[in-house]
């Protein structure tokens, strides 16, 4: 099946190789634009855009069918979570729309996406105008292009990051967010049925290093993209600083079940993708230990040690610095680089 669908991506893209052209935005058709970075290029910026064409649907049942494909019981929950999950998993229930027209304008220019993919995903960058933008200036605004009457409005931003600074790269479940990503069951509820819950202290720790005026965080997590919207919305909530948001790919029929070892090929391609687009700056990884963060640290930190000043684990497995784990993962590298963490007051800055 896997083979069949990739044959079908290549001719798609044979296909849009010929010229063929691209359909406008239908009324039904939703664009969601993810936060991404852009970055300074002499005078120039270069931004990425990164966005999303769908189709909301209401087929009765589809969030039962979802439930049961989770192996959850949606007449076991209360209410109020049962509610809570009809709305999580909304962008879960969407058919992408492939093959659609998009423009985005940034600072008054307009720039043209290529078109949509069969998952519904567009992203290009855009280079424009740095004039009279401050040095301090921390976000762009992007918003859609609409066509000929169309009232709508879809928006998003761009983080404009500095050459150099402080960048935080931060997982987010079980680091920031309690998931108990180590317990199936109890990682299916905390994401889609009950109410998001910040790591006590994070939040406050986060802002204690968001104190200079060039530090710039980027939340890159293995979650699926789906989930945006509410993980948006938790960081806002509990206080944690502004950033890019790069999610797992999942919004294509081949990857909603994530394959062996998505995440990490996931985190080390968008980690991998801010480390060359802002090779001066400092990055400092947070993580957990529930998965596999520290090894995939560890492995950036081998390859770009000039750029990674520090690795710090929040213990969620009940392992101290000196445990096997550690002392393998880390082998070789500057004890002062890592830390394994429990309390967030103890997590140091580089």
């Amino acid at each position: 099946m896997r083979q069949i669908l990739s044959l079908f991506a290549c001719l798609f893209a044979l296909w849009l190789s010929a010229g063929a052209a691209a359909r406008p935005l239908a009324r039904d058709e939703q664009v969601l634009i993810l936060p991404t970075t852009a970055r300074w290029q002499g005078g120039a910026i270069e931004a990425r855009i990164d966005l999303w064409v769908y189709e909301l649907e209401s087929r009765p049942g589809l969030s039962a069918l979802f439930a049961r494909y989770l192996d959850l019981d949606l007449d076991a929950l209360s209410p109020v979570d049962r509610q809570r999950f009809h709305e999580r998993t909304q962008l879960f229930r969407v058919d992408s729309e492939s093959f659609k027209d998009v423009q985005v304008r940034l600072r008054g220019d307009t720039h043209r996406l290529p078109a949509t993919g069969f998952d519904g995903r567009a992203r290009t960058v855009a280079t424009l105008s740095g004039d009279g933008l401050a040095p301090t200036r921390r976000w762009l605004k992007a918003t859609v292009a609409m066509p000929h009457g169309d009232p709508r409005h879809f928006a998003g931003r761009v983080q404009l990051v500095p050459p150099e600074g402080l960048s935080v790269v931060s997982d987010i479940d079980d680091t920031i967010k309690l998931s108990q990503v180590r317990q199936r069951r109890e990682m299916l509820l905390n994401t889609f049925a009950r109410e998001f819950a910040a790591v006590p202290g994070m939040a406050e720790r986060y802002q204690a290093l968001d104190a200079s005026g060039d530090t710039r965080f980027h939340y890159v997590s293995g979650s699926p993209v789906q989930l945006y919207p509410p993980l948006a919305a938790f960081l806002r909530t509990a206080g944690f600083p502004e950033g890019s948001v790069h999610l797992r790919e999942s919004t294509s029929i081949r990857n909603v079940i994530p394959a062996h070892g998505a995440t990490r090929e996931h985190k080390l391609a968008a980690i991998g993708r801010l480390l060359a687009d802002f090779p001066a700056r400092r990055f400092l990884l947070v993580g957990d230990s529930g998965e596999a963060d520290p090894e995939i640290y560890a492995e950036l930190a081998r390859t770009h040690p000039s750029q990674i000043v520090g690795i710090r684990i929040r213990d969620v497995s009940g392992e101290d610095a000196s445990a096997p784990r550690y002392r393998a993962t880390f082998e070789g590298l500057p004890a002062t680089l890592w830390q394994v963490y429990t309390d967030p007051q103890t997590l140091r800055a580089p």
